[in-house]
């Protein structure tokens, strides 16, 4: 049966983050509320950092996002990971995946990743967003800008069990305090696959 899972963090923590795992690199795990720092954090208004990173949801509803709050002095080379907890079916499903990042700050350099891992073979790179030259990146102060981003993964992934993740990087060096990213929005949409059947005439 298709499937169609939207995640828009438009109210709560506790509204989606029940259907995640969050890793943090201070070693804890789960969504904390905006000003946690070295952690995945939920905010409906903009982060701590001054003129870095989104100043609201990817709505304009004043709603809610999530993002990685980087701060000083220990932020350089974090990784944060955010993985779909239930594994999706790409044996039945073309599956197509779409969400919105969030890149503001002269010294925001953060990497967003998105990775699959069939049938727990490991995990593959499907898509690569942000770094120092991602040309929707903007400006510190500069108005926020929410990129729309599509991965398809039809013909791509065809285990039954494919998981998903997106994991954001951040540098080895410049202005740790910037590299607050944001997701926003995420869908994941699997149609039913079409069976071809050949019939014989005689």
């Amino acid at each position: 049966m298709a499937f169609n899972y939207s995640y828009t963090w438009a109210t709560t923590t506790t509204a989606n983050a029940s259907d995640w795992t969050f890793s943090n690199p201070d070693g804890t795990t789960g969504l904390y509320q905006a000003t946690s720092t070295r952690r995945w954090n939920w905010s409906n208004t903009g982060t701590t950092s001054p003129s870095v990173g989104p100043t609201g949801d990817q709505s304009g509803l004043v709603q809610g996002y999530i993002y990685t709050e980087a701060s000083s002095p220990t932020a350089f080379n974090d990784v944060y990971i955010m993985e779909y907890d239930t594994p999706l079916d790409a044996s039945a499903h073309d599956i197509t995946v779409s969400f919105y990042t969030n890149q503001r700050g002269d010294r925001n350099n953060a990497v967003c990743t998105v990775e699959t891992n069939e049938a727990d073979t490991g995990w593959i790179v499907r898509g690569t967003y942000g770094g120092e030259n991602d040309p929707n990146k903007r400006l510190t102060g500069a108005t926020q800008y929410w990129a729309p981003r599509t991965i398809e993964l039809t013909g791509i992934v065809s285990a039954a069990s494919t998981k998903i993740r997106w994991v954001v990087t951040l540098p080895s060096s410049g202005t740790s305090w910037h590299n607050d990213y944001g997701l926003d929005t995420i869908s994941m949409i699997g149609t039913d696959k079409i069976v071809q059947t050949h019939q014989m005439i005689i």
